[in-house]
């Protein structure tokens, strides 16, 4: 995945800062979930490294944003709130389901961003 530099700060619909955080937030999340599904991190690193990237904050930020494109606004809430809820709910995902819970999630955070990056014409 390239950098979020790659976003054109010239395109009016995606200033703000919304599309960088969310292009942050969810490689950084799909760096840990394949980390985690390969047994190179530990749930609590797992849920550590989420914290960290403060999803629910940049969720609750922009959560009535409105300006610029409505797909790009929405694909990206659908994002940060995958994220938000893997957060909150991992340890009782992992224990109900095992690790295999989060190879669904894997999948679903990579086609989002690869949705937004189709759509917004960037290099993710």
């Amino acid at each position: 995945m390239a950098d979020v530099k790659g976003i054109p700060e010239s395109n009016e619909k995606y200033e703000g800062g919304f599309l960088q955080e969310v292009v942050r937030i969810g490689k950084g999340a799909l760096r840990l979930l394949y980390r985690l599904n390969t047994d190179e991190i530990t749930l609590d690193e797992f849920v550590d490294g989420l914290i960290k990237l403060n999803a629910s904050d940049v969720l609750t930020k922009y959560w009535a944003y409105d300006e610029g494109d409505s797909y790009v606004l929405d694909l990206g809430r659908q994002i940060l709130w995958l994220i938000n809820s893997l957060e909150r709910d991992c340890y009782y995902q992992f224990e109900r389901y095992g690790i295999t819970a989060f190879h669904e999630d894997f999948r679903e955070l990579r086609d989002y961003l690869l949705a937004l990056e189709k759509h917004c014409r960037i290099k993710i």
